[in-house]
């Protein structure tokens, strides 16, 4: 370095000496010795400084009788990218000294600068931006920034850290340089709403079925996921299991007919009997009317077409899911639910057992009693929306959420999460199976909030004959919709038509109900089931049956059946 000559302050000693302390308008005259270069343009290069003392300076004078004036100090552009346009030489006793003209991405500022105080590579700049797609969960904890895609230099700041839960769609990526090394930077937008640019490696590829946020819709928020949800399979890999000699062959039954009591008086006071005709394997079981439901609440016969129920975590409320009339099967099926505070209603108001089917007629026609009106208060009727089929009405025990099918369409199915307080949709799930597999409309979890659905075959494999039993089982949730098929299934369905499926968390096994006819098989053995395990009871009352739930404190089991509608205890 230079140093200070008959008091007065080189240009090269003032960079070296330049710090917090000295002002930034002092000037520096070039003393007798002292020469520079012509300016001379030069390829264009990026640098950056982390020198907290130094500074740029402006010059004006000849090669030979010239000043430097103190602009900008380095410390404040320590995070941002120095350009070079121009460079000199300075000379002092025979030794030259290199300095770059500068121009910083930091508002245009600009200056000399000793070549020494420079390093090479952009810092804190954003590259082109390139589109890109693809979903993302977290992989280690990190936070995503807002910063604006088009301003240099980039500023971290108001950012927010990953959800363990959410999962990241990115729709954008660039490159951050930092210190002259370029970082890989997504911009990604969270299914909770969180959008910005995070560092490539806080994520990782989200697995098949996870989903991403899609909008809104007039009940809440909409996901949807990318690509089939259900794993692959080779048809030729799938077995079944023949349950022994004096199983039920999926037979169609006649016409539903009402229940005798019913069709003389709907305010039945007198409990029904449905009794097992025959059984195969270990379970056997009646059922006796545990609560008459509802026919009518604000119309003649509105609540006569229930088609699947679902018990709250400590088996106080019961849910019940009812089709509209018309399009009755389609996914365009109008449908609503109906909360029961059925502890309550056991309790105090199902003696006689025509109280609550009294208490919803009279409200149909202005003229509840005293009596009516107190039952009333434990009975909430949501309001119509789209539902399908609905058979499948099913609580999460592990995440405590009512869940329900509403289109069941090959490689468009939609899942809807019901909230309970509203009675309403309150979060929508849009995912494809397969572009050949339409989704069944059962569903039920268990304790570890493990989804299942089942299917009879209609269209055959070499594997799989028609009226055969086809096992799913996945996970359904706002985060992800994932389901692998069972590569074992049974040879003949419980019944022509599936009406729901049911898990007991006391015995383990999963239930396959059919009218007039249930199965079930043990969960922990799927796949490799023997004959044995099966179990099949079947019934002759020409009732249509809609669903199956078990209650959760007590694993006891309830059918709910029509015509008319009611939940029957097994005993």
């Amino acid at each position: 370095m230079l140093h200070k000559c008959k008091g007065v302050v080189t240009v090269l000693s003032l960079l070296a000496l330049i710090g917090p302390t000295m002002t930034n308008q002092q000037d520096v005259k070039a003393s007798t010795g002292y020469r520079r270069t012509k300016t001379t343009a030069v390829s264009h290069k990026d640098y950056y400084s982390m020198n907290t003392k130094a500074a740029t300076y402006s010059a004006n004078g000849s090669t030979t009788h010239f000043k430097f004036k103190l602009n900008h100090y380095l410390k404040n552009y320590k995070n941002t990218t120095w350009t070079r346009t121009s460079k000199t030489y300075i000379t002092k006793h025979g030794k030259r000294y290199l300095y770059y003209y500068v121009h910083n991405a930091k508002s245009g500022v600009a200056g000399w600068v000793w070549h020494g105080y420079l390093k090479a590579g952009k810092n804190y700049q954003l590259t082109s931006i390139k589109n890109v797609s693809g979903t993302y969960v977290k992989n280690r904890s990190g936070k995503i920034y807002p910063f604006q895609s088009g301003y240099n230099p980039i500023s971290f700041s108001g950012g927010r850290f990953l959800s363990s839960t959410a999962s990241y769609k990115k729709s954008k990526q660039a490159y951050i340089y930092k210190k002259g090394i370029k970082y890989l930077y997504y911009y990604v937008t969270g299914s909770n709403g969180t959008k910005g640019w995070i560092w490539h490696s806080y994520l990782k590829t989200a697995p098949v079925g996870t989903t991403h946020a899609a909008g809104t819709n007039s009940y809440g928020p909409v996901y949807a996921t990318t690509g089939d949800v259900l794993d692959n399979y080779k048809t030729a890999n799938f077995s079944l299991v023949t349950p022994k000699p004096g199983y039920t062959t999926a037979i169609a039954h006649g016409s539903y007919q009402k229940v005798p009591a019913y069709a003389a008086n709907v305010f039945q006071t007198t409990a029904d009997t449905l009794n097992a005709d025959k059984h195969y394997g270990t379970e056997n079981y009646n059922f006796k009317t545990a609560m008459f439901l509802p026919v009518t609440y604000n119309k003649s016969g509105d609540l006569g077409n229930p088609q699947s129920a679902a018990f709250n975590k400590d088996d106080t409320e019961l849910y019940v899911a009812y089709n509209a009339s018309g399009s009755e099967g389609s996914d365009s099926q109008q449908g609503y639910f109906v909360k029961y505070d059925w502890k309550k209603l056991m309790q105090q108001y199902n003696e006689p057992m025509s109280a609550i089917r009294h208490a919803t007629w009279a409200h149909s026609n202005h003229s509840e009693n005293a009596t009516d009106q107190a039952v009333l208060r434990y009975i909430h009727v949501g309001t119509t929306t789209i539902t399908g089929h609905i058979q499948g009405l099913a609580l999460n025990p592990k995440t405590n959420e009512l869940w329900y099918v509403d289109k069941t369409k090959a490689g468009a199915s939609e899942a809807q999460r019901l909230d309970p307080s509203s009675l309403k949709p309150n979060a929508t799930v849009d995912f494809s199976l397969k572009s050949t597999v339409p989704m069944s409309s059962n569903l039920t979890f268990d304790n570890n909030g493990t989804a299942y659905m089942w299917t009879r075959t209609v269209n055959p494999w070499a594997t799989a004959p028609k009226n055969s039993v086809k096992i799913y089982k996945g996970t359904l949730s706002t985060n992800r919709v994932h389901f692998s098929l069972v590569m074992q299934g049974l040879s003949t369905a419980p019944g022509i038509e599936p009406q729901g499926i049911a898990y007991n968390n006391g015995n383990g096994r999963l239930y396959f109900v059919s009218d007039e006819s249930i199965a079930s098989v043990p969960v922990k053995d799927l796949g490799k089931l023997k004959a044995s395990e099966i179990n099949e009871i079947t019934f002759n009352g020409n009732r249509e049956f809609e669903g199956l739930v078990f209650a959760h404190s007590t694993n006891q089991e309830y059918l709910l059946t029509n015509k008319g509608a009611e939940m029957m205890a097994a005993h």
